[in-house]
């Protein structure tokens, strides 16, 4: 009989390897990799044809930038000239191989972030952060930043134009975010100034705004309903390119996102999600269709294209494979090979646990949607423990991506309900709109519906359900716990929400700073908060949470456990010195799936 591999902490941990800020540069293939077992460092990567990927910089360097507290952009590359921001003191730096890197920036200049090149100038343009954004072009000679635009609260996507003539970019007013409502401007640069020009949308997110080679403009916007791709016509308006119920973006939390690259002036490489799930394709701007190609990635994270040399690069993967890095190649034969990928095995995939799309109908007569993946090991006669997984954001969204950690508790006996609960993305603006002033409410009404439906289909043991989730899921799961009865037997909360009241203004970063008033309104901010009603929690929690976390301050997981504990309930807290929001440490994040697993044992009797 074949023997099911059981994940260990340490597996997921050394597998939590991240890679993101892809670029190409003619035939090179430049990515950022963050490293766990280095204590969560980012390096830079560079592959050239069939060369092995090697680090670009000095070892004493890290690529990480916090704009807008997530980061993103934190390095761009053309022509063999680097410049990155450095996760050290936060500057700029340009760098060429074989020489040393020279800082651009002086210290203590604010956040820099989403760069992008200047064609023709010897300049890049950033998103600089500081009480408020403003868009600054860094010459390269060392020599000053300039302010470009200033004006809005926040900035992001500063694109030029292949001849160098002309800027585009988005911006967007506090409390919106930018999921909710922007505006995409263009303007003339002329030397050191910008003449600015807004392009008049329906009410709507606008978002990655890139230039065409023949000079037009492509962007994504959600006015009909869904993030559907457009260009802007010489006539003065918006022409859709596609017109299917799918999303052509993705919620921004960092910057330097995109999810289409230009081919030629008229053909795009394209990723857009239907019902949870990525695909990839090219869209012609002639017959407005999405040809998909068969490539059998579940989720992309990020694509780039050297149109010149017609080099492709992906971080993609799917239900069998962790993201990983991909050259691809389009022609007669199209193939995809995969150029850096997670070295620590975790076991044969072929075992591991498949995620089965799931829908059910929620309270507000919604219907809620799902992944669940059935443990190994177990008797259909009898029905397993239950996790359920409530996703970060919450604007944000879980998908099919083979992921070590859901391996850990299925290899365990668990099943998983991962549960894209009202608010999240991919389907469409309405979905995530029911979260819309119902935080707390929403989002807990789908996860009991889950619970319900799964213990129904015989998917799960009524008797032994447990919840965990992280940021924002932490806040749905602390409130699932609170605002329900009879439904858990326990919870895990990762640098968590307790206290809705605490998270405006100075209690968070100034990207969330308003986020809330779209979520929550303020005279109720007190009555969804778990803090308040921690005596309605009557199972056990465990909470984990950053020293340095500063989206939500590790205060907020101490007055929980400080509550509860007043009221008899027992609550366990463990707080990691050097982490932030998200653990990125492989001894840490090992840590703390191991106490998770042994607080379950002792709670369910496992």
């Amino acid at each position: 009989m074949d023997t099911v591999p059981i994940v260990s902490a340490e597996d997921v941990a050394c597998a939590s390897v991240r890679y993101e800020g892809l670029m190409v540069d003619r035939e090179d293939v430049y990515w950022i990799e963050s490293r766990p077992a280095e204590s969560g460092r980012f390096v830079l990567m560079r592959q050239r044809g069939d060369e092995e990927p090697h680090e670009v910089l000095p070892r004493n360097f890290s690529v990480r930038n916090c704009l807008h507290e997530y980061g993103g952009g934190a390095c761009a590359v053309r022509h063999g000239v680097v410049v990155f921001v450095s996760g050290n003191d936060g500057r700029l730096y340009r760098f060429r191989e074989g020489t040393r890197p020279v800082a651009l920036t002086p210290r203590d200049d604010g956040r820099y972030g989403d760069l992008s090149f200047d064609p023709i100038r010897r300049r890049v343009y950033a998103v600089r952060e500081r009480d408020r954004d403003e868009i600054v072009a860094v010459r390269l000679d060392g020599k000053g930043v300039t302010t470009l635009v200033s004006g809005a609260d926040f900035y992001a996507a500063p694109r030029v134009s292949p001849d160098g003539k002309k800027l585009a970019w988005i911006t967007w007013q506090s409390p919106n975010m930018p999921w909710d409502e922007t505006t995409l401007w263009t303007g003339a640069i002329k030397g050191d100034r910008v003449l600015t020009h807004g392009i008049t949308l329906p009410y709507g997110s606008s978002l990655d705004p890139q230039w065409a080679s023949d000079g037009s403009l492509w962007f994504v916007t959600d006015a009909s309903g869904w993030w559907r791709l457009h260009r802007w016509g010489k006539n003065g308006h918006s022409v859709p390119l596609v017109d299917d119920d799918a999303e052509y973006a993705v919620p921004p939390w960092t910057s330097g996102l995109a999810r289409f690259r230009f081919l030629s002036p008229r053909r795009a490489l394209v990723v857009r999600r239907v019902q949870g799930k990525d695909h990839v394709g090219i869209i012609d701007r002639a017959t407005s269709t999405f040809k998909r190609l068969p490539l059998g990635f579940s989720e992309v994270r990020y694509l780039a294209v050297d149109k010149d040399t017609g080099t492709i690069a992906l971080v993609a993967g799917n239900q069998l494979s962790p993201l990983s890095v991909f050259r691809l190649h389009l022609g007669r034969k199209t193939w995809c090979r995969a150029i850096r990928g997670n070295d620590h095995e975790t076991g044969d995939v072929t075992k591991s646990a498949f995620p089965e799309a799931v829908s059910f109908p929620s309270e507000d007569g919604s219907e809620a949607h799902g992944f669940y993946y059935a443990p190994h090991g177990t008797s259909p006669k009898t029905p397993p423990p239950l996790i359920i997984i409530t996703h970060g954001g919450p604007t944000g969204a879980t998908s099919t991506l083979y992921n070590p950690m859901i391996q850990y508790w299925t290899s365990r006996g668990f099943a998983i309900l991962d549960v894209n609960y009202g608010g999240s993305t991919g389907y469409g603006r309405a979905y995530r709109e029911r979260l819309r002033g119902k935080w707390g409410i929403v989002d807990v009404a789908d996860c009991v519906a889950g619970v319900k439906a799964m213990i129904a289909r015989g998917y799960a043991d009524s008797d032994r359900v447990v919840i965990r989730g992280g940021s924002a899921g932490g806040y749905t799961t602390l409130a699932c716990l609170a605002f329900t009865k009879n439904i858990f037997k326990a919870g895990a909360c990762y640098y968590g929400i307790g206290n809705l009241e605490t998270l405006t203004g100075a209690g968070t970063d100034r990207f969330e700073s308003q986020y809330l008033d779209g979520l929550v309104p303020s005279e109720e901010r007190r009555n969804r908060s778990p803090l308040w009603h921690a005596d309605r929690i009557s199972c056990p929690v465990i909470f984990f949470h950053g020293a340095l976390d500063k989206a939500v301050p590790p205060e907020q997981s101490e007055a929980m456990v400080t509550a509860m504990r007043a009221h008899g309930v027992r609550a366990e807290r463990h707080v990691y010195s050097d982490e932030y929001h998200g653990f990125r440490n492989a001894q840490n994040i090992a840590d703390a799936l191991t106490r998770e697993y042994e607080f379950y044992r002792r709670i369910l009797k496992m």
